[in-house]
């Protein structure tokens, strides 16, 4: 299993950034972007672009592998490893030139996430979090710093468009709002 995982994440690093890299030369060059579903979210010629680079690579190193990919949907394997892929994170954003996205991948083995990798191609930073190594930002690991007062602390908030109205979803913004610093970037 441990060198799957080596393996899988020399793989994710390399097409990680062979995709954002199309994304960024591609950035304000949009030339399809189409409404995807009723509440508004789209997709581009990046997201399939970025998306085919992606999953041709994990297909070709690991054939039997699982594939669920945002666009292209499940490839029809059926394995104890499944890897999860949004080509282009923040397509919305893309979209309209707010230079905030990323390319995501993640890998599982029984259900249980093994590893991590995004890309934010505009700002080239790479993250990594693969079991039992941490996590890590351009080869620098990350550490939380202990915070006395947890309430005195900044969170990160990003909510889909789909669950914005549900309810458990309206009361957890509330509760997050009123008790903590927000920082919104999505």
């Amino acid at each position: 299993m441990e060198q799957t995982i080596r393996l899988a994440q020399e793989i994710a690093e390399r097409v990680i950034r062979e995709a954002g890299q199309i994304a960024r030369v591609h950035f304000d060059r949009i030339t399809c972007s189409v409404e995807k579903d009723k509440f508004g979210d789209v997709v581009t010629n990046v997201d399939h672009e970025t998306e085919r680079i992606i999953c041709d690579a994990i297909s070709h190193t690991f054939p039997e592998h699982e594939i669920h990919s945002e666009e292209r949907g499940h490839n029809g394997q059926k394995s104890e490893w499944l890897w999860m892929i949004d080509p282009l994170d923040g397509t919305n954003n893309y979209a309209i030139g707010f230079p905030v996205f990323s390319v995501s991948i993640t890998l599982k083995y029984r259900s249980d996430p093994v590893l991590g990798v995004i890309y934010e191609p505009m700002v080239d930073r790479l993250f990594v979090a693969s079991r039992g190594n941490g996590a890590s930002c351009n080869l620098n690991p990350l550490t939380v710093k202990k915070k006395g007062n947890l309430l005195k602390g900044t969170i990160g908030w990003i909510q889909g468009h789909q669950v914005q109205h549900e309810e458990n979803a309206v009361r957890l913004r509330q509760h997050l709002d009123i008790r903590f610093k927000i920082g919104y970037g999505f």
